[in-house]
């Protein structure tokens, strides 16, 4: 790890963190969706304890545990792979990934900010340019039976958006939205849990709760977070790799559950774009 000193890093972390915290800001109601993959404006925000490696933030006062802008500045190193045609092109802020082929994703090497056991939280930009079958947004694990999944935002039938999370004993709670995202616009995801409660949010609006009280805690994996797939190699013939078709771009996980009314702030800058 190393501090942001120089002005380009800076930037960079401080458009990721626009959107990534609400701490510091004031919230305000979400309003309209997306209409085009380009860049957003932003309010200013105290990254004073910022750190950063290989384009991905850490920043423990404010409880995000992995914060990636997914600017063309990461490389594949310290764990981190970046699959053959995977594109850089504007995203929601600066700029996001594209993926429009089977088997493109980012991956990152499992670490303990990742696991989320007790209480965490996953915010991300897509915007979709093609539905595809159960197709992976976000996805803790890599085995091709899912037996070392801890948490996936992905698509379920119908490509409905759902957040499925797994404890130790293989058990599930999931929430699942009621229609699909539209296409070629930007939506944003989230999903929040603590020791009782598990919510799942689309575009600022509050989807579902569930009562996880005797669910904790969720599972130990030791399987790499997949960014845009679920799965790092084909889980069939079929379905492939499970790749999301389209843009992603800010995403974060925290070691904290975001409130209602954070999850709503993190919207209402950029929505409307």
């Amino acid at each position: 790890m190393k501090l942001i000193y120089s002005r380009l890093n800076n930037l960079l972390i401080f458009f990721l963190l626009l959107s990534i915290s609400s701490v510091l800001t004031s919230c305000s109601n979400p309003s309209g969706g997306g209409s085009s993959p380009t860049g957003g404006s932003a309010d200013t925000v105290n990254t004073s304890t910022a750190v950063e490696e290989n384009g991905i933030v850490t920043d423990p006062v404010n409880g995000i545990a992995a914060g990636l802008s997914l600017d063309e500045t990461m490389t594949d190193e310290n764990g981190t792979v970046i699959t053959p045609g995977i594109e850089w092109v504007p995203g929601i802020s600066g700029q996001g990934i594209r993926m429009d082929s089977d088997g493109e994703f980012i991956s990152l090497a499992d670490s303990d900010a990742l696991d989320l056991l007790g209480e965490g939280s996953v915010e991300v930009w897509v915007y979709p340019e093609l539905h595809t079958a159960f197709a992976g947004i976000l996805h803790k694990g890599v085995e091709l039976d899912f037996s070392d999944e801890a948490y996936s935002l992905q698509y379920w039938t119908s490509y409905y958006p759902s957040m499925i999370l797994y404890n130790e004993t293989g058990a599930s709670k999931q929430i699942t939205a009621s229609s699909a995202l539209s296409l070629n616009e930007w939506h944003h995801l989230a999903a929040s849990w603590d020791d009782t409660e598990f919510s799942f949010y689309v575009d600022g609006l509050l989807i579902g709760t569930e009562d996880i009280t005797d669910f904790h805690p969720i599972r130990n994996s030791s399987g790499d977070l997949i960014i845009g797939s679920q799965l790092p190699a084909q889980y069939n013939a079929t379905y492939g790799h499970l790749t999301f078709n389209g843009i992603i771009d800010n995403v974060t996980l925290y070691s904290r559950a975001l409130s209602a009314e954070e999850v709503g702030h993190n919207y209402s800058l950029y929505s409307g774009l």
